[in-house]
């Protein structure tokens, strides 16, 4: 299976589409020419190829604690920038859409929305290292 861009679809965006999940780096085709983006050349990145990468060159326990530290970091650094916001129904998730979509959503809220009424929603929680 191939994945390419249609260059018709993205020509007046900044947006690099992201392939399918499934698929892995060598099944996908994507010609960063085609974008003509300013800066340095953009380089395909697949997070499962870096962690077994990582994993051999580290060992799994030292990765792991890597990424618990990094977690623990940010985690830590959010509740200075930060508000989480919990919306629920449809009519409040629908304000929050609308809102993201015509840009006037606050870039330091982070909503948790559900559908349900009452949302039994726990803040972010730390990994153990």
């Amino acid at each position: 299976m191939q994945f390419e861009v249609n260059r018709q679809e993205f020509r007046d965006t900044r947006a690099v589409p992201c392939p399918p999940a499934e698929l892995a780096p060598g099944q996908i085709r994507l010609s960063v020419e085609r974008f003509a983006l300013p800066g340095p050349r953009p380089e395909f990145f697949f997070v499962p190829s870096q962690i077994a990468k990582r994993s051999e060159e580290w060992g799994a326990a030292e990765l792991t604690k890597r990424i618990a530290q990094a977690w623990h970091k940010l985690v830590d650094d959010t509740g200075r920038w930060l508000s989480v916001v919990h919306r629920t129904g449809s009519e409040e998730i629908e304000a929050v859409y609308r809102d993201l979509l015509e840009g006037q959503a606050d870039p330091a809220i982070g909503y948790v929305a559900s559908m349900w009424e009452q949302s039994n929603c726990s803040p972010v929680g730390r990994m153990d290292v």
